[in-house]
């Protein structure tokens, strides 16, 4: 009676060499098994790899500026100031720094009073009024920029509706929405963390984001 070709054990059912008698067979017999059995495991091994990546692909986040002063089907004339993610996964905003002309804007009232001359005990960044009275809407500070974004959400940071009385304070923020300068980091739900101008296409690897300070935007 032959012997069989498998051999079961404590770790499983595993091929097992038949022997023919010949030394030479049965050594040529056993390096085969013991090549099919590395190819094999280096098969699985890139398939794991290819399935991290995939995993990734699907969880990446990509945190973007958008600005504009009536496109994306905004009111005409209503300057809006907003982060995207573009990605295929969530984003957590951990920090964010903006700049006006290399200065650094603590929140959008302070942008206000940096491009367009608005005295700091003025405060324009109250709630919006409905949109019958667009004419004579103030600057909004929709909320905070920090925090989860899903896929596709964006996030308001500043608006401001055209004002024939406040025009000169419309010119400003028109010029200035387009100069402003940033410095953000968001991590994915996988904790792969990115630097970001919220410009480029290819944000910064990095091992962690920097805890929030004095500088970040919204506190």
């Amino acid at each position: 009676m032959s012997e069989p070709p498998i051999e079961v054990s404590a770790e499983g059912v595993e091929p097992k060499a038949r022997k023919t008698g010949h030394r030479a067979s049965d050594l040529a017999i056993g390096l085969a098994a013991l090549l099919i059995s590395l190819i094999s495991l280096a098969v699985a091994i890139h398939h794991g790899k290819m399935q991290e990546r995939l995993v990734a692909a699907n969880s990446w986040p990509y945190l973007t500026y958008i600005t504009t002063n009536g496109g994306f089907g905004e009111e005409p004339g209503r300057i809006v100031l907003a982060i995207e993610n573009a990605g295929s996964g969530p984003a957590l905003l951990q920090n964010l720094v903006v700049r006006y002309r290399g200065e650094v804007v603590k929140h959008p009232q302070h942008l206000l009073q940096l491009c367009c001359g608005v005295a700091p005990g003025v405060d324009l960044t109250r709630q919006a009024p409905p949109p019958a009275a667009a004419a004579q809407l103030a600057p909004s500070a929709v909320g905070s920029a920090i925090g989860v974004y899903k896929p596709g959400m964006r996030t308001r940071v500043l608006e401001y509706a055209a004002d024939p009385a406040q025009q000169a304070i419309w010119d400003g923020l028109n010029s200035a929405r387009v100069e402003l300068e940033f410095d953000a980091c968001y991590c994915s739900v996988l904790d792969e963390c990115f630097r970001s101008d919220l410009v480029s296409m290819t944000p910064t690897r990095v091992d962690a984001c920097p805890a929030r300070g004095p500088d970040t935007f919204g506190g």
